[in-house]
């Protein structure tokens, strides 16, 4: 039996797909364990956004290639029941470059 790490931020996620609070975070069976507590932090300081589109989710989470760098957290909305990777938000000055 696999067991998936859930995890709640204490504050509503929302979905990007259809803006419903409904939204559940969690750590793919393979994240490397010392990882979880950084991307929770990031999580919960809001510095985090929800990825859902197929061609970004394959290049950022290639588990075959180095899981120590390309494991991102996952989620799924139980409203449209879409769902996909946490990304690591980059800061102003570097989108701004």
């Amino acid at each position: 039996m696999t067991i998936i790490e859930v995890y709640f931020p204490g504050f509503p996620i929302i979905c990007p797909a259809c803006k419903s609070d409904r939204v559940v975070l969690f750590f793919d069976p393979r994240f490397i364990p010392r990882e979880i507590p950084r991307w929770k932090d990031l999580i919960y300081e809001k510095k985090t956004v929800l990825e859902n589109s197929w061609e970004k989710i394959k290049l950022e989470n290639q588990w075959k290639k180095d899981v120590k760098v390309s494991g991102k957290p996952n989620w799924i909305c139980k409203e449209c029941y879409d769902g996909g990777i946490v990304l690591e938000k980059l800061s102003e000055d570097v989108k701004n470059c």
